[in-house]
């Protein structure tokens, strides 16, 4: 949940306590399908741009 508040994830490793943020990352860092989409959406429109 702190990831999607836009939480940077080296805080996020701080409060839950991991020594590693490949840890935080690996346990809390799925990706939402709106993230994906979103992300898509923006490499679209850098090809239309580009056009």
């Amino acid at each position: 949940m702190l990831l999607e508040l836009g939480v940077p994830p080296r805080t996020v490793m701080e409060i839950v306590g991991h020594s590693a943020l490949e840890m935080t990352m690996n346990v809390y860092g799925h990706v939402n399908l709106s993230a994906k989409r979103e992300a898509l959406d923006q490499v679209g429109k850098l090809f239309e741009e580009g056009a």
